[in-house]
């Protein structure tokens, strides 16, 4: 099976998730196992992804492995793989600065 091949499976339809816990991914737009899998490729993910699921770490490990062998190999070695951080979204500057042209402070 081939990337290209592979189509994604819900989280619904795994049977690793209670109602509510799906309700909690769905509220983070975490929709299939894919997205819940590289959610979960850092600490910082499997962090939130617990908190978000409401149970300890060990459980949550329990979960990624049962998803995890959901997945073709060639699928779950490359979502699984971390990104470089870089900072997301709109950022605001915490004070604006006046420019010399400006005349100074207001």
């Amino acid at each position: 099976m081939t990337d290209q091949e592979h189509k994604s499976n819900t989280i619904e339809s795994t049977g690793v998730f209670t109602s509510a816990q799906i309700k909690s991914l769905h509220s983070r737009w975490l929709e299939t196992v894919e997205q819940v899998i590289s959610a979960a490729a850092t600490d910082d993910g499997r962090e939130g992804i617990a908190k978000l699921l409401e149970v300890e770490k060990d459980v949550l490990n329990d979960i990624l492995i049962t998803l995890s062998q959901m997945l073709p190999p060639e699928v779950l070695n490359e979502i699984s793989k971390p990104t470089p951080e870089k900072q997301r979204g709109v950022i605001f500057p915490e004070k604006q600065q006046d420019s010399p042209k400006d005349g100074g402070s207001k």
